[in-house]
């Protein structure tokens, strides 16, 4: 039905087309095509990123999309991933796709970084995220994800 691959700059259109997707569940999040396609753009070039996409087998066209970023934690002493996002398309999801993603990333992310841990955030009114991480044994942190803009 679908395989993971490394993104490509092909794939941004779609990509952003996901992220949209996603705007429409996550409250705190604004649908900006050009920033959202900059952005793409800059974390596929980035050495210390990881862009994944799930691709349709019949159609050839992307349904799934994931990012990472590395960090170095002094808590942990070693390289972190940190997730942006991950989003399915509507019309597939619930077919195990979020998972093969997150399980990509992993595995790649492990092989060129030796990653120690993963965090990530979801919008705490996403219920439909949460199961999805409880059912993979994601586990809930005491911190919260504050921002700033400048």
């Amino acid at each position: 039905m679908y395989y993971c691959r490394i993104a490509s700059e092909q794939d941004i259109p779609c990509m952003v087309l996901l992220l949209k997707q996603l705007t429409e569940i996550e409250t705190d999040f604004q649908f900006d095509a050009e920033a959202h396609y900059d952005a793409l753009e800059q974390l596929i070039e980035c050495s210390r990123s990881l862009v994944v996409v799930a691709v349709n087998n019949e159609t050839n066209k992307v349904i799934g999309m994931i990012t990472g970023q590395v960090m170095i934690s002094t808590a942990v002493g070693g390289n972190t991933l940190f997730i942006d996002d991950l989003v399915v398309n509507e019309k597939f999801r619930g077919n195990g796709i979020g998972e093969g993603l997150l399980n990509y990333l992993t595995k790649k992310a492990d092989e060129s970084f030796n990653i120690k841990r993963m965090q990530l955030c979801a919008d705490v009114q996403n219920e439909v995220a949460f199961k999805f991480y409880d059912k993979l044994q994601w586990q809930n942190t005491n911190y919260t994800y504050m921002r700033k803009y400048l």
